[in-house]
């Protein structure tokens, strides 16, 4: 047990030493939006900051979706709802090559075990409601929280429920994400029903995360219970083309303010749920959000939605040939990302340069700049989740291996003390026998004793009842003959 915790505690100063290289430049990512990002305000969905009417006009409902209370809420916690949002603009071009999304749910309902069945988030090449508002509600129930199976883009979805036939290795509720690239002119869109069993049983872990999404208190606040996801997008590397499939999505999960039972991790801590890689989301894409129930029923609600982006399209530049870059001393933006993000450097532009900016990490403003430029990757915030939720699995194996050791020892001392008991009780058991016998012995003798003594006064006594009865038989014998020599002697 020993080793067991000192390993663990050698493993979490190691973890520990890493996350503090990497919190100092992490830190403007804990804020919502990296260096040099700014809002986008056509994207943004407040009720608390904009009117009912400023939002519809920017975003378009369907199904059972309506404004309640300051919140957009997609379906009532009733059963056989569906109801969507979309946005009614794409995202812009700053768009292209990166960006940051942070959206507040909240799912609550009167059930505290069982719900459904969730909701999805939805960047897409095209609105997926489309038509359907017109004809009915022919797609309100499609396979994907009311939205059809055939799509191109981004889909992140949370399922409170699991619908998918047969055995599969994901615990509910479920977080997952899945990309359907945009196909050839004249071919349709892939397809992907979220809980059909070809589907979900060959979902990759990496591509999703167990978590506690879902709220059955109703005595809390709305920030109290509120889940809020976070998404940060990595274009295609610079000199790239756009077109080529190799962007990177990282997802993360803040947990409601108020700690559950059932959550040991503090509140106020980002959780990485998982990592999409190969996939493209070019500008144009339509923002969406769209929420489903069946028999069992949760009440599907989004507080806000926050969308970050460079304030302008970084233009795509052609990395520079390794020579030329040697040999002017000067290499392109593309070729430097630092330079590409905008940084600067003090002393090749003739300044004196900082000392305290020569430092690994936290430089001065030179250095913070150049982390800046490395913050507008998803990459550094995954890492340092990663890290964390290594230290934190080894911690809890090292728990765990603790509390199995202590539960053996523990069960050994009582198999030990109920052996020494029983042996005690045997000694106890033994001891009465031979005392009982002992008694019995001790009572034969007596018995014996007393048989004894009763014989020789019978015998005395049946010797001297002869003896007087031969006495008495001899007198009367003698008085007879007596009698009869009387008359002869006459």
């Amino acid at each position: 047990m020993k080793r067991i915790a000192g390993s663990s505690a050698r493993a979490g100063r190691v973890i520990a030493g890493v996350a503090a290289l990497l919190s100092c430049v992490a830190l403007p990512v804990a804020r919502g939006a990296a260096a040099g990002h700014t809002e986008v305000p056509e994207l943004a969905l407040d009720l608390q900051a904009s009117s009912d009417k400023e939002l519809l006009s920017r975003f378009r409902l369907g199904g059972d979706a309506e404004l309640h209370q300051g919140r957009l809420r997609l379906t009532k916690d009733a059963q056989s709802q569906a109801g969507w949002v979309w946005s009614k603009a794409g995202t812009p071009a700053r768009m292209e090559d990166e960006w940051s999304m942070e959206i507040d749910v909240l799912l609550h309902g009167k059930s505290s075990s069982l719900s459904g069945d969730g909701m999805a988030i939805w960047l897409a090449t095209r609105p997926l409601d489309g038509d359907a508002v017109a004809s009915g509600r022919s797609q309100s129930l499609g396979p994907n929280f009311g939205m059809p199976a055939r799509f191109a883009g981004l889909g992140l979805f949370l399922d409170t429920f699991d619908n998918a036939p047969g055995r599969h290795s994901r615990r509910f509720p479920y977080i997952a994400g899945v990309f359907l690239p945009e196909p050839q002119p004249g071919q349709p869109e892939e397809e992907y029903a979220h809980n059909a069993p070809e589907y979900a049983h060959a979902m990759d872990a990496s591509q999703g995360c167990t978590e506690v999404i879902r709220s059955t208190d109703p005595h809390g606040t709305s920030s109290e219970r509120t889940v809020t996801l976070r998404l940060q997008y990595e274009g295609p590397p610079p000199g790239a083309p756009r077109t080529q499939n190799s962007g990177i999505l990282s997802v993360s999960v803040l947990p409601a303010a108020r700690p559950r039972q059932s959550d040991s991790s503090p509140a106020g801590a980002w959780r990485h749920c998982f990592v999409l890689r190969g996939l493209r989301l070019p500008s144009g894409l339509f923002l969406g959000a769209s929420a489903s129930t069946g028999d069992l029923t949760d009440a599907h609600e989004i507080d806000r939605v926050r969308v970050f982006a460079p304030e302008t399209a970084a233009p795509r530049e052609v990395e520079a040939p390794a020579a030329a870059a040697a040999g002017d001393g000067q290499g392109s933006a593309a070729a430097n990302p630092a330079a590409a993000g905008g940084a600067s450097d003090p002393a090749a532009a003739g300044g004196a340069s900082d000392p305290a900016a020569s430092g690994p990490f936290c430089g001065a403003d030179g250095e913070a700049e150049v982390a800046a430029a490395v913050l507008r990757s998803p990459t550094v915030s995954a890492l340092q989740a990663e890290v964390e939720r290594m230290g934190t699995r080894v911690e809890a194996v090292g728990e765990a291996l603790n509390q199995r050791l202590a539960s053996g020892l523990s069960r050994l001392e009582e198999t030990l003390s109920r052996l020494g008991r029983a042996e005690k009780e045997l000694d106890e058991r033994l001891q009465a026998l031979a005392d009982r016998t002992a008694a019995a012995e001790e009572a034969a003798k007596v018995v014996v004793s007393k048989r004894g003594g009763w014989f020789e006064v019978t015998l005395v006594l049946v010797v001297a009842a002869t003896a007087v009865a031969g006495g008495a038989a001899l007198f009367m014998a003698c008085t007879a003959s007596e009698r009869l020599e009387k008359p002869h002697s006459l």
